[in-house]
């Protein structure tokens, strides 16, 4: 008995003295995979990453099922699959004669597909390189996709495992134009080439339109070839390489919507200006021996399968009434300054000698200006008349807008207005084989509630109080925060509805405008809804277009993803102040605020959804 007792108390020492040894190692099982994310068939390798002391066996288990079963500190390989799959790691140790283990189990989600995600920005928008703030720690990056408060959007998404690009094109000039240098961009042709006919149809009334623009070949975000060039420092594959097509999503904020549309249907059905079918028009083809086939190559048509997905963020598709607001803004600045201010801003001397600090890249137009403005594009040659589309043709719900069009058209302006949203929407239509995504944003909203105030319009408030008396009345003050330091627009336009969204909103064509009050497009009968630029009813689809009900959209038409109550900026997050990342505010369905998601969160959201999207 008394051996006995000693055997144990010994067997009990041993095993004392091995638990103070494994402790002593404070180890533990561990992996990490590579890449952070993956789609169907990639090759993902599971590195066993656990501590020292953790190496003597290991089992691989995916989804519950034994895949490892050997001596070693081992990695595993795995082909991926569709789905949500649990992969387990147990590591053992051998301490004689007790074996010893710790394990790890994560989730694991396999997305359709991994595409570049391309983020396109909005009028009066800049690349990553472009634009720096001076402070005590020195020159800080202003980011169109993050601003200072959020950060940076590209860098971010790039860490979390997606694979992200930020392009640059023209902010003032016209959808077109900046559809050929996102082109350029993608396919590396250094130059942006906007076609033969387009050009030559715009060199007219003393202006010219010429053919090819401005290189974009900053080392930080562009590759020798002009392609774009990431966080990563990856450059994005060629969207067209001979036989091989390397598909996109296209993420676009603003008139980057526009852009991205024009963009697919140049690409699919080919130049609206030549005869023939899709990839063989020809009539935008150069007699220029320095333009390339490649460069051509855009507007034959015929290039299908090489956008996966749209998604427009605020984005003016019928049409935005700031385009009014603008002109009328920009006349009353002449006629106090006593100067064509548009024609001083794009005049060769002043887009020169400021190019360094904000490029306006208007170089392929060249004005009539005079000896002070040479070359300027003048403010009467792209005035844009409120009445644009009255006695013409209705398609798709808006009046055709022809006989409205200003000497300049070719320009932003034209294109952001009603009426020129309108013609671009009757060829520039949704493509069959491209899934396309809205998100719309409001910061003015109606007021349908018990009272005397039932039927005013607000601005929106950090907390909507149940009491109006206590809300900002909307169209007898500004409409969005990024408007309150803008005090020119309080002199010029007057103290009465200073934004002028009042004054210019016209509710011409909304009955017939395609825009119905369901699956999550934005609410209410008119255009006073706005996000300070943009209104919200023109934004849930391009007005040519159909909605789906499938929750995960549908190749060809539009699912909206909903409206946020946010100004037109803060859904990219915000260009004032550092307070931290940006908080957006969700709508809950009725025109209430919802629940709070973070900037990052959302976009993160967005790009699951684009990459959990089937692959062409």
């Amino acid at each position: 008995m008394k051996k006995q007792s000693l055997l144990i108390i010994l067997l009990l020492g041993m095993l004392s003295i091995y638990v103070m040894q494994e402790s002593a190692f404070a180890g533990h099982a561990d992996f990490y995979s590579n890449p952070l994310k993956y789609k169907v068939g990639d090759s993902v390798t599971f590195v066993n990453n656990s501590d020292s002391g953790w190496g003597d066996y290991t089992d691989w288990y995916v989804d519950g099922v034994h895949k490892v079963d050997a001596s070693g500190k081992l990695n595993y390989t795995w082909t991926a699959t569709a789905g949500d799959h649990t992969i387990k790691l147990v590591a053992w140790d051998y301490i004689w004669p007790i074996w010893f283990s710790s394990d790890k189990t994560i989730t694991v989600h396999v997305y359709n597909n991994s595409y570049p995600i391309v983020l396109v920005h909005g009028f009066l928008g800049w690349g990553r390189e472009e634009i720096s703030l001076h402070t005590d720690q020195g020159d800080v990056g202003l980011y169109y996709w993050g601003g200072t408060d959020s950060g940076d959007l590209e860098k971010e998404m790039n860490n979390r495992g997606f694979k992200v690009w930020t392009a640059s094109v023209g902010p003032i000039t016209s959808a077109w134009d900046r559809a050929c240098e996102l082109y350029a961009q993608l396919m590396g042709t250094t130059t942006p080439f906007y076609g033969a006919s387009h050009s030559n149809m715009h060199t007219a009334n003393s202006y010219t339109h010429a053919q090819t623009g401005n290189s974009r070949t900053n080392s930080c975000c562009y590759n020798t070839d002009g392609r774009l060039k990431n966080t990563k420092g990856n450059v994005i594959p060629k969207l067209i390489d001979g036989s091989t097509k390397n598909p996109i999503h296209l993420v676009s904020h603003s008139f980057g919507g526009q852009t991205v549309r024009i963009l697919a249907d140049l690409l699919e059905d080919g130049s609206p200006n030549c005869s023939g079918n899709p990839g063989y028009k020809t009539c935008e083809e150069s007699s220029d021996p320095n333009v390339s086939t490649t460069q051509e190559l855009l507007f034959k048509g015929g290039n299908t399968g090489v956008i996966r997905s749209i998604t427009t963020i605020a984005t003016p598709n019928n049409g935005t009434n700031l385009a009014w607001v603008v002109v009328n803004f920009v006349s009353k600045v002449d006629s106090s300054l006593g100067t064509d201010i548009f024609q001083l801003l794009t005049s060769k001397t002043v887009s020169n000698g400021v190019a360094g600090v904000y490029d306006l890249d208007v170089d392929q137009w060249t004005g009539p200006g005079d000896t002070s403005y040479a070359n300027g594009l003048r403010d009467q040659d792209i005035i844009i008349k409120r009445n644009c589309g009255s006695g013409g043709n209705e398609l798709c719900g808006y009046n055709e807008c022809s006989a409205g069009k200003p000497v300049v058209w070719d320009l932003s302006p034209w294109d952001l207005s009603p009426c020129g949203a309108a013609e671009i929407n009757t060829w520039a239509t949704a493509k069959s084989d491209i899934f396309y995504f809205s998100i719309s944003t409001e910061q003015v909203f109606k007021y349908t509630g018990l009272g005397g105030h039932n039927g005013d319009w607000y601005c929106e408030s950090p907390i909507r109080t149940a009491n109006p008396v206590y809300w900002w009345p909307a169209y007898n003050n500004i409409g969005s925060n990024f408007f309150l330091s803008l005090n020119p627009v309080l002199f010029f336009e007057g103290g009465d509805d200073a934004m002028g969204f009042a004054k210019y909103t016209t509710d011409e064509g909304l009955t017939d405008n395609g825009l119905p009050n369901t699956n999550n497009s934005p609410t209410g009968g008119t255009w006073k809804e706005h996000d300070g630029v943009v209104n919200t009813i023109s934004m849930a689809k391009a007005s040519c277009d159909q909605f789906t009900t499938n929750a995960n959209g549908e190749a060809g038409k539009w699912k909206s993803l909903g409206i946020y109550h946010e100004d037109h900026f803060d859904i990219t997050g915000g260009f004032l102040g550092f307070t931290g990342e940006e908080s957006l505010t969700q709508d809950d369905g009725s025109g209430g605020n919802g629940g709070e998601i973070s900037f990052y969160d959302m976009y993160d959201g967005l790009f699951n959804r684009l990459w959990n999207l089937p692959a062409f």
